[in-house]
């Protein structure tokens, strides 16, 4: 499958820097994204952004964003070739973020039989066996021997999924699953870097700022675990990280709170939280070593103003 960035060839008027449209892009339709809310150091946040990624200001107002039509493209490898394979073997496929957003749409897209060639994870197994897609699995890179045909997408959308794509996996979410809205959840990260290191204290301002809620911490869980927590969410909060990713499983409308470093910004999850229509909003922190050290009355005073 092949990476495209829609910034880049399908939204210049998002970027700061001239770029030729990509050559043979078809199907392209539009949505209007609402800018984020970005309860402080906004103006700082959105310079070391734009210098990032060169982006324009625009990226930060409500704006078109333009997406390629999800199209199954069929490679000829081998016309003497017996097989037929689902090629779903991305560059960051073992990323919890990217599978669920690229590669689970596309392999529903196709809805083949054949063998999905994907990198290995530790959750491609239980991901696909929740979505009913019980297709033989091969974590290797295809090498096409004795391979008549591969199906794969023609463009996958990097950190910026598409509305059809994020559809495909709503449509099977919402009817497995019964949305309840009861739970606050924050998001706590076992890996050494984006952690918030008083958690506790961020727990425990939590529960006073939404006192009607039961307030749990999500760490590791099984997948259909995972899924079932997060469809009773209300509230999420979280550093930026993969966990975001499981707002896929909550009602829609519900209340997104990111904690963004504000030295290494990474802007994803506002786009997916877009596309589900949630109230996101982004609280931009000065990390240590990569790292939250929430200074908890300010962060209250944020958060309650939401309120």
């Amino acid at each position: 499958m092949e990476y495209i960035d829609t910034y880049h060839f399908l939204n210049p008027h998002l970027h700061s820097t001239p770029t030729k449209e990509l050559s043979g892009v078809k199907n392209i339709y539009s949505i209007t994204r609402n800018p984020p809310t970005i309860l402080r150091y906004d103006k700082e946040l959105k310079m070391i952004t734009m210098n990032a990624f060169k982006f324009s200001s625009k990226i930060f107002e409500q704006h078109q964003v333009h997406y390629p039509k999800h199209i199954v493209k069929v490679v000829t490898r081998s016309k003497e070739g017996f097989f037929r394979v689902i090629n779903a073997f991305t560059l960051w496929a073992h990323g919890y973020f990217h599978f669920l957003t690229e590669v689970l749409p596309s392999i529903l897209e196709i809805a083949k039989p054949y063998t999905i060639h994907t990198m290995e994870s530790k959750f491609a197994k239980e991901i696909f066996q929740w979505f009913h897609i019980k297709n033989t699995i091969n974590f290797e890179k295809p090498s096409f021997e004795n391979v008549k045909e591969s199906y794969e997408q023609q463009y996958i959308e990097c950190g910026n999924p598409s509305p059809q794509k994020i559809q495909l996996i709503r449509d099977v979410v919402c009817k497995k699953v019964s949305f309840t809205r009861t739970k606050g959840i924050l998001i706590f990260r076992r890996e050494t870097i984006r952690r918030i290191l008083n958690s506790s204290d961020v727990l425990d301002m939590l529960k006073r700022v939404f006192p009607t809620l039961e307030w749990v911490i999500f760490d590791v869980l099984p997948f259909d675990e995972t899924v079932t927590l997060f469809s009773s969410a209300a509230v999420i909060v979280a550093p930026h990280g993969a966990g975001l990713t499981n707002m896929l499983f909550s009602d829609s409308g519900i209340r997104i709170i990111e904690l963004m470093s504000l030295q290494n910004p990474n802007i994803c999850y506002w786009h997916l939280s877009e596309l589900l229509k949630n109230q996101y909003c982004m609280i931009p922190c000065i990390t240590e070593n990569g790292n939250f050290q929430i200074d908890i009355s300010n962060v209250e005073k944020l958060v309650s103003s939401l309120l």
